[in-house]
């Protein structure tokens, strides 16, 4: 199964969907104009965040990490729509049958496609990667990936095994989401979609290793640009503004925008209900059970490693502030009121992009020494507290 002709992931579709604003539950919104001071949902960093805060200057703009969270605020009626490729909004379709399509758009056409860094070594691989994705449109191998991933078998859509890749060439830093169903997300605890499937295809031709970095969406181009990760596999859509900090290898997806209302409801469930379907399709389907648990795991282990490091490094700038030369002081005061006056997550970005922008050190890494030292901060105000209290 193919979706029509003109219905492309890159192209941006606002997908309209009434709250109770309206006065009912059942009301839709029927064109632009009644949306011009109402609430929609963008995800970070996405094109269509542009587009909707330009088409409505008087519309309040909210940001979210994913489609599916924006969805979900749709329903809770905490936005009144939101904006999304119109082929991810079909496949949405799915969970939520009263999508209705519309005939404005937010734009005509738009192409997607993989994006790599504006260096020597990026240059070299979008050519790559550009020529096995014009190579694949020849042979016919692309419609078979469309026809898979885009379509209603779900058996047939088998996540590619990125572990299986023989790195003759080296290995490949790959940013990815997992959120942008049918063109990256997460199936049997795999990597799946268009996007891991080409990916996959051009380093299994090529002699190249994949290394996925999972990230939200907004952080992708960052992290091409500071050369964290090499490429990204695709879904981003080409804008002149992205083009004068990224490369775009040939389009891996053409279409054009489509819009979206809420149409009447065909019979309400429970909210314990609702609740049930969400956890059984999004945790046992799909498989994100096994994200949550490499996600907690993570978790505990920067929690341990930042406490006792930062109670190290706390004790031991307390031992240098107290006993140590005027000079030592004064650099060990002027480390503190910085650790303290930056904001956890801004201190978090300026050591993964900048400090440790052109190292190769895992975000692991780097989160446990960024939280290491706002600890060490809080274990030097608590010696320095404690002493004071003593006569």
């Amino acid at each position: 199964m193919r979706w029509p002709d003109g219905l492309g992931a890159g192209a941006c579709a606002l997908v309209l969907i009434a709250s109770c604003a309206k006065g009912t539950s059942g009301a839709t919104y029927t064109t632009f104009a009644e949306l011009e001071d109402r609430r929609i949902g963008v995800t970070t960093g996405s094109v269509q965040a542009t587009q909707a805060t330009k088409r409505f200057p008087n519309a309040k703009i909210m940001q979210y990490g994913s489609t599916t969270d924006m969805l979900t605020a749709l329903r809770s009626h905490k936005i009144d729509a939101f904006a999304a490729g119109n082929m991810i909004s079909l496949i949405m379709k799915n969970t939520e049958p009263r999508l209705v399509f519309l005939d404005e758009h937010l734009s005509d056409t738009a192409d997607v496609a993989a994006i790599f860094p504006k260096t020597n070594e990026g240059r070299t691989l979008c050519d790559e990667y550009g020529e096995y994705v014009r190579e694949i449109k020849a042979s016919g191998e692309y419609e078979r990936i469309l026809d898979v991933w885009l379509g209603a078998d779900r058996a047939a859509q088998v996540p590619p095994d990125m572990g299986d890749l023989t790195p003759t060439r080296g290995t490949l830093r790959m940013a990815i989401g997992t959120s942008i169903v049918p063109f990256e997300y997460v199936k049997d605890g795999r990597l799946a979609g268009v996007d891991p499937a080409i990916a996959h295809g051009f380093a299994e031709s090529r002699g190249y290793a994949i290394e996925p970095l999972i990230m939200d969406f907004g952080g992708i181009i960052a992290a091409i640009t500071s050369g964290k990760a090499d490429f990204m596999a695709g879904s981003v859509s080409h804008t002149p503004e992205r083009a004068e900090s990224v490369l775009f290898s040939e389009p891996t997806y053409r279409g054009y925008s489509a819009d979206c209302v809420l149409g009447a409801p065909e019979g309400s469930k429970s909210i314990t209900d609702q609740l049930v379907e969400g956890f059984e399709k999004t945790f046992v389907r799909e498989g994100h059970w096994g994200l949550f648990v490499r996600g907690v795991a993570t978790t505990l282990a920067i929690t341990v490693s930042s406490c006792a490091l930062g109670a190290a490094l706390g004790f031991g700038l307390y031992l240098l502030w107290r006993r140590g030369a005027p000079a030592v002081k004064t650099l060990c005061e002027a480390a503190l009121r910085l650790v303290r006056g930056i904001p956890t997550v801004v201190l978090l970005m300026v050591l993964y992009y900048l400090v440790f922008g052109s190292v190769n050190l895992s975000g692991m890494l780097v989160a446990t020494a960024a939280f290491a030292l706002v600890f060490a901060v809080s274990v030097f105000g608590m010696l320095d507290s404690g002493v004071r209290a003593v006569d």
